[in-house]
């Protein structure tokens, strides 16, 4: 808008906002192609076109599945490890800044959006805000936010998206007030039910704990990252494999791969060749082991080390029988 781009603070935020997604390439986290300003037009960003609904739209209108609880909550983790490992907090993550693409299959493609308020860990730069404003969404605010937010690390992410995985499973937050005041003290002093209170089905299962370490009050008592909790979602899911929980199997196979189902076999030489020189283009090595696991799926059964040296085998076996390899 015309008149917000006379707005210093709010130009400098949009420029920061700017800088901070530039850095960012990860599948899970929206693309930024370019940014700058116009006559014209003032300040502008340019992003990935997506189609689909924000997590808030969905949660309006239908429970989610515990299985795309987990898909979305691993997804939006792997996004903040990513964001993490840059130094960059978010510090407003909420549904509405989580995108569901638009997908053929049973479980959805995320995207997190909305870095505007994101700042670097340990940035001593200027404030944007006066002393003691707190930035972000009540209802979504870790307690060191609240308590000043300067000192705040990775694990205050972690705290939102524990909340937002807590209502995704239960359909409310666990701490709820109209007044921003009396949300502030429950984030801070409050103890909040366990999901097991509102799922029984869930009590004395792995995401069940999960939430309530990754809700703790001290920083120190949470999942130190994301990848952690990624890697602790699995074992979630993997315990729940088979269970009939809400009225649902977990989704065996993505409907693309039933619609198509030689693709789950088709492991020629230039799929495998093709597949992996993709994987190793990509830049991170969550991304390349996710990959891995798309490209070569008879060997995602192995043993890390087993896996990766295969992999490699299969590269050099394929780089030997095309023209690019005939030296090899």
């Amino acid at each position: 808008h015309p008149e917000l781009s006379r707005v210093a603070v709010l130009n400098e935020r949009f420029r920061r906002e700017a800088i901070v997604c530039s850095k960012l390439r990860h599948s899970n986290i929206v693309f930024l192609t370019d940014f700058g300003y116009n006559e014209d037009v003032g300040l502008y960003i340019v992003m990935e076109f997506l189609e689909g609904s924000s997590l808030f739209e969905v949660m309006q209108k239908r429970r989610l599945s515990l299985w795309e609880t987990i898909e979305i909550s691993k997804q939006v983790c792997s996004a903040l490890s990513a964001a993490h490992e840059h130094s960059i907090l978010h510090r407003d993550l909420k549904p509405e800044n989580i995108f569901l693409m638009k997908s053929s299959g049973h479980l959805p493609k995320v995207k997190v959006l909305d870095f505007g308020i994101a700042r670097l860990i340990d940035d001593s730069g200027p404030r944007l805000t006066e002393q003691g404003t707190v930035m972000g969404t009540p209802e979504y605010l870790a307690p060191e936010h609240i308590q000043g937010g300067r000192d705040a690390d990775a694990t205050a992410d972690l705290y939102t998206m524990g909340l937002i995985m807590y209502e995704m499973l239960t359909g409310t937050l666990p701490f709820q007030s109209d007044d921003p005041v009396q949300l502030f003290y429950q984030h801070v002093m409050a103890q909040p039910d366990p999901v097991s209170e509102h799922r029984p089905e869930l009590s004395n299962t792995l995401i069940n704990d999960l939430i309530v370490q990754m809700l703790a009050k001290l920083p120190l008592e949470r999942p130190s990252s994301g990848e952690v909790v990624v890697s602790m979602l699995i074992a979630a899911q993997e315990e729940l494999q088979g269970r009939v929980l809400d009225g649902t199997l977990p989704p065996q196979k993505d409907e693309a791969q039933q619609s198509e189902p030689s693709a789950t076999v088709k492991n020629t030489s230039q799929h495998r060749l093709s597949g992996v020189i993709e994987l190793l283009q990509q830049p991170t090595q969550e991304t390349k082991l996710n990959l891995f696991f798309q490209f070569l799926p008879g060997l995602s059964k192995l043993p890390p080390d087993l896996f990766f040296s295969a992999s490699w085998g299969l590269l050099l076996q394929d780089l030997r029988g095309s023209e690019i390899g005939s030296g090899i």
